[in-house]
């Protein structure tokens, strides 16, 4: 991983113009890391943008008090690029999940980093792509925002040669603070490691408010959305002995609410509650008329490949996918394997 951690390093320091990416419904972690990154390459004086192909759902505005991040469109020609040294990916291997900028990418882009901690998918590109593609995935990461501060550590002398050490910025730390807490919902999922809270405290000791991080991310529901968890939560159903856990959020519910699909992701997190359950999901449908799935696990039910199995993917005990259908057709058949599993 040292070897890896250094060409990554290099391969940033060597890139004058750097566009970074994170996947379609961007969450905290690739949301944060974006603006760690951002941050922490504009030291070098580079041309560097944030190009998503999602908005920024609101309750991450703070994060991005510079307006850096931008939204395009894949489908415009050549999303309004012109040819640029670095793509960076962060928080997917998987060139479906960027809707269409990876096609940009492979055109106008000289090389592509990618920075993941989801299984790898990069071995399945076709040739002409991986000749230019590298990865830097760590599936013992919690976050991305946690390989990032490895990643900053270990090649400052030629990512930041004006400074002997790492050296942090109000926005480098609110970003990676982010990524870490939210992708191991506030250090309580499997994959939280030793060196998430050894960060999460060096980043306190730098000045960063944890309280002010919390109300920003998690204190931003209103009386609608309160009620909409209480209804969704009230129709929790068992199967399997109770083994499984799962709740439905059909698209007329959600709009009786006024809710967003940003808003409702945190709701499979409930289900965690659940003394006996060790599997939990979450359908919800989307307005787009697919069906979205999280399976949660409580770490002894691998679900990644499931999820896998439908087109998605993810953690060992935390994965997803999209599907276009009936949502009761596809509940039968995933809790069905799920069961097996």
């Amino acid at each position: 991983m040292e070897k890896n951690l250094s060409e990554a390093g290099r391969l940033l320091a060597d890139s004058h113009s750097v566009i970074i990416t994170t996947h379609v419904q961007p969450d905290g972690d690739g949301l944060g890391a974006e603006i760690a990154l951002y941050h922490y390459l504009l030291r070098g004086e580079k041309n560097v943008r944030i190009l998503n192909p999602d908005p920024l759902p609101e309750r991450y505005g703070f994060l991005d008090r510079a307006g850096a991040i931008e939204i395009v469109d894949p489908a415009a020609k050549d999303a309004g690029l012109k040819p640029f040294d670095l793509a960076v990916i962060v928080d997917t291997s998987d060139p479906r999940r960027i809707n269409g900028l990876w096609e940009v990418y492979t055109r106008l882009a000289k090389n592509i980093l990618i920075l993941d901690h989801h299984p790898n998918l990069a071995p399945h590109l076709n040739k002409t792509d991986k000749a230019r593609v590298h990865a830097l995935v760590d599936e013992r990461s919690s976050s991305i925002g946690e390989l990032l501060y490895r990643l900053f550590h270990h090649a400052h002398d030629v990512l930041d040669p004006k400074s002997p050490t790492f050296r942090y910025s109000p926005e480098i730390a609110l970003g990676l603070y982010v990524s870490i807490i939210t992708d191991t919902n506030s250090f309580r999922y499997a994959g939280t490691t030793a060196l998430s809270h050894r960060i999460a405290a060096d980043l306190v000791d730098y000045g960063l408010q944890p309280e002010g991080v919390y109300q920003n991310v998690y204190s931003t529901k209103s009386a609608g959305h309160l009620k909409l968890i209480g209804e969704v939560l009230s129709g929790v159903q068992e199967s399997d002995g109770g083994k499984i856990a799962w709740v439905e959020i059909p698209l007329k519910l959600r709009k009786k609410y006024g809710a967003t699909s940003d808003d409702t992701q945190s709701i499979v997190n409930f289900l965690l509650l659940i003394k006996n359950a060790e599997v939990l999901v979450l359908f919800r449908e989307e307005d787009d008329g697919r069906v979205k799935v999280s399976i949660k696990s409580k770490g002894r039910v691998k679900v990644n490949d499931v999820a896998n199995e439908f087109g998605g993917g993810g953690h060992e005990f935390a994965a997803g996918f999209a599907h276009s259908g009936s949502l009761a057709e596809l509940r039968d058949k995933l809790l069905k394997r799920l069961a097996a599993a």
